[in-house]
């Protein structure tokens, strides 16, 4: 297999990968199936790389296509960063609230002598309120880098450049088909 027709196997794939996880952009809660859409977002990128680099593909891409591979390299790198920065904020928020829970706890219960927890001063209030702005300015963030990612992905260029690699892809399996012989 020449390294075009590698090139078209494994873009193909992960294309296909993509196309898979893309109906978790319609639902900002999808926490695993938007990790899995920037896990195969990331696929397809590396594999672009790699393929755009190879002086292989410079006989059978147009240098329109590159052109246009390219630029779909650009929206592939927004789209993979604005899914890290939405994911780093769903890793995140557990951990911050678990050690609100930790600070909260102090406050309630029973002490080392069996006697009910009482007063104002167990537990460390402006460090909760502290922990809950940070929460909250996560939260705020991750839905600012969520309309951005919809934004990115349903532009009408970056659907046409989509729709430009399968095109490609089509058009390099009839060429790149090996010749039968009869």
């Amino acid at each position: 297999m020449s390294v075009p027709q590698a090139a078209v196997v494994a873009m193909r794939r992960h294309l296909a990968e993509v196309m898979q996880h893309v109906s978790a952009l319609h639902q900002p809660e999808a926490v695993h199936e938007l990790h899995d859409l920037r896990i195969a977002i990331k696929h397809l990128r590396y594999t672009l790389e790699l393929f755009l680099e190879a002086p292989e593909m410079e006989t059978v891409l147009y240098p329109s296509e590159k052109t246009a591979l390219e630029a779909l390299l650009v929206d592939l790198r927004c789209l993979q960063e604005l899914l890290g920065n939405i994911h780093d904020a769903d890793v995140l928020m557990p951990t911050l609230l678990k050690q609100l829970g930790r600070m909260a706890h102090k406050g309630y219960g029973k002490d080392a002598h069996g006697m009910p927890i009482i007063g104002v001063h167990h537990v460390d209030l402006e460090g909760c309120e502290g922990l809950v702005a940070l929460c909250c300015r996560i939260k705020e963030q991750r839905a600012q880098h969520y309309a951005e990612l919809r934004r990115v992905w349903e532009r009408p260029d970056r659907q046409q450049l989509l729709s430009d690699l399968a095109k490609l892809l089509a058009r390099l399996d009839t060429e790149l088909a090996p010749v039968q012989e009869g």
